[in-house]
């Protein structure tokens, strides 16, 4: 206002609302700018983020003030399965190391899809062996139905990697995959400095038991997860009791063949 007076008094008009009307736009549009960059940066980070961290993990661990942060867990039933190459070791001692790493990555890009078309937890991998549950973090409907669909997802992703694999290095690849459905701790389990979005139980165990005795192309479920299932699945039971390392006694095992109705099916 005295700029503005001091140049009417010399014979010049400024009107008074100009000065503030352009400090106005430029606070704006330096915030605008701001606003975009900050954006911009949290998308990458978030990017960035997620090839390390499950996405529905990851959602909970944005929430400000969130639990998930604390280290320990709660019992929670989930689905749980894990999926590994048959004869990889035999692959690895037997190919260069940038053959082995292009088989590996190959078979955990098509397992890790199928787990998050299926809406699935990606534990971890451990070697060529991938852990995944369901019902977990957040609740779901028909996890086990979900994590079923995911494994037959999985032997039929592998018989198209099994043609690629065998034209580029003449080996035959095929997954064996174990599903068991039961209690188990879920949290983070670790320390202060290092913890994981895990699950550890039993419930877990006995699915890499599973998973350890599954021929290649073919998907064995827990007699848990056959009293769920009832007529919605194609399940053949083995013809004997298996016994799972670790287990006093044997345990009934299923093929699972197919499923027959639409559940866990998002529409």
């Amino acid at each position: 206002m005295v700029f503005c007076w001091c140049l009417y008094r010399i014979g010049f008009i400024f009107h008074p609302t100009w000065i503030p009307t352009a400090a106005t736009v430029l606070f704006a549009g330096s915030l605008a700018g701001n606003y975009m960059r900050i954006k911009g940066e949290q998308i990458k980070s978030r990017t960035v983020y997620e090839r390390y961290f499950d996405g529905a993990v990851l959602e909970r661990l944005l929430v400000e003030d969130s639990e998930e942060l604390k280290l320990g867990g709660r019992e929670r039933e989930i689905a749980v399965i894990f999926a590994d190459i048959r004869g990889f070791t035999t692959i690895s001692e037997k190919r260069p190391t940038a053959e082995v790493v292009d088989i590996l990555n190959r078979y955990l890009k098509a397992t890790t899809e199928c787990v998050r078309d299926h809406r699935g937890t990606l534990d971890k991998f451990v070697g060529d062996c991938i852990m995944a549950f369901w019902n977990a973090p957040e609740e779901q409907k028909f996890p086990v139905h979900r994590a079923c669909r995911a494994a037959l997802a999985m032997i039929k992703s592998g018989k198209e990697l099994q043609d690629k694999i065998k034209q580029l290095y003449g080996y035959d690849v095929t997954f064996g995959v174990g599903v068991h459905w039961g209690n188990a701790i879920v949290g983070n389990i670790g320390s202060e400095f290092r913890m994981d979005y895990t699950a550890i139980g039993d419930t877990v165990n006995t699915a890499a038991r599973l998973e350890g005795v599954a021929k290649g192309g073919t998907v064995l479920v827990s007699k848990a997860v056959a009293d769920i299932f009832g007529e919605d699945a194609e399940l053949m039971p083995l013809d004997s009791k298996v016994k799972l390392k670790g287990k006093e006694d044997k345990v009934e095992v299923f093929v699972l063949k197919s499923m027959k109705t639409d559940k866990g099916v998002d529409k």
